[in-house]
């Protein structure tokens, strides 16, 4: 059995898996169930210093240059949908299809050598990492050649968390590699949106013609009415009511001749205004807030 205790720091263990990163093997290590969890948070630890200070400036750069455009939320994005699909459901399957083989066990250790198997298991490696990370690029909607020739930066995010997966997978086993993906997620998906709700402000604006609020929701709640009430006429919009609207479905709604894109969210609005506003006129109070492009020059 390897001994493996001096491992069980940050320092030492982020060296043992950038070791993995350049030369994957197929070992498991035997350890304590504390040393597990201290294995598990270090690398959790070591890839969101990586996403803080890599991925997340690197992403608002490319954001800057081509605009990356994220799919619209759906209306199935409650709380207990994002805990059962997108947290513990989608990182069981892609678990299953991705790592779960990267063990010399069971049939592959009847069919294949040893020898053989330790000389393929590098390239096995970088190969599920590589396609779980271009997966990924399915989480945006952008298709211009720009995007195509950035795409490996755009999913770094994800390349560098399939070998980090990959090391726990191999190191101890399957259930804690999904662990660490499920855990991911969890932080990413609802523990962020929760954060950021709990933190932010509603927007509201008053002037002598009209009053705004704008409040965010994290998820869609089904136990609450979706509400859109527009009050218009003459084409000018006197007031308008939105309750759990995608504003990306609002501005569709709003000026169906004409695409605009903006980053999605769930949101309530309440408006007024004595005289009107037209909807350009909205439109720019919107931006005031809201970075709202063209969606035809968002390639």
């Amino acid at each position: 059995m390897l001994n493996t205790s001096l491992y069980m720091q940050f320092i030492p263990t982020v060296k043992a898996l950038l070791a993995f990163v350049r030369r994957p093997n197929d070992l498991q290590w035997q350890l304590t169930a504390k040393d597990k969890l201290k294995l598990f948070f270090y690398c959790l630890g070591f890839e969101i210093l990586l996403t803080l200070f890599i991925i997340f400036p690197l992403l608002y750069a490319i954001d800057s240059f081509i605009t990356l455009k994220s799919s619209a939320v759906n209306y199935h994005e409650t709380f207990l949908y994002t805990l059962l699909w997108m947290v513990l459901f989608l990182p069981y399957i892609q678990e299953l299809i991705f790592r779960h083989f990267l063990r010399y066990q069971g049939f592959k250790a009847r069919v294949i050598s040893r020898a053989k198997w330790n000389r393929i298991f590098p390239a096995l490696v970088y190969m599920s990492s590589l396609l779980f990370g271009l997966l990924h690029a399915f989480n945006y909607e952008n298709t211009g050649i720009w995007y195509f020739l950035l795409t490996p930066f755009v999913v770094l995010s994800q390349l560098i968390g399939g070998l980090i997966i990959a090391f726990v997978r191999v190191r101890l086993n399957f259930y804690w590699g999904f662990m660490m993906h499920a855990f991911w997620n969890f932080i990413f998906a609802l523990l962020l949106p929760l954060g950021y709700a709990f933190f932010t402000q509603p927007h509201i604006e008053k002037s002598p013609n009209y009053s705004i609020t704008i409040e965010e929701r994290p998820f869609f709640e089904s136990n609450r009415p979706q509400v859109l009430k527009i009050d218009s006429s003459a084409g000018k919009i006197f007031a308008m009511e939105v309750k759990q609207y995608g504003l990306q479905h609002l501005l569709d709604t709003l000026y169906p001749s004409q695409s605009w894109y903006v980053s999605d969210a769930f949101v309530n609005v309440n408006f007024k205004s004595g005289n009107g506003v037209s909807k350009k006129e909205f439109l720019a109070i919107l931006q005031k807030e809201y970075d709202i492009e063209d969606a035809g020059q968002v390639r």
